[in-house]
C-alpha cells in the first residue's frame, strides 16, 4: 500500500473486502483498537 494514497486505499479496502482490512488489525489488540477507532 502506498503511503501518500493510504487514506483513499484504506476506504476503497473497507467498501472492496472490509473482512480482510478489520482481519489485518485483529492480530494486533492494540493495534486494532486504534484503526477501528478510525474506521468506524
Amino acid at each position: 500500500m502506498e503511503l501518500h494514497g493510504g487514506n483513499i486505499l484504506l476506504k476503497s479496502a473497507l467498501e472492496q473486502g472490509s473482512l480482510f482490512t478489520v482481519k489485518l488489525p485483529l492480530r494486533k489488540t492494540k493495534a486494532s483498537k486504534g484503526l477501528r477507532g478510525n474506521f468506524f
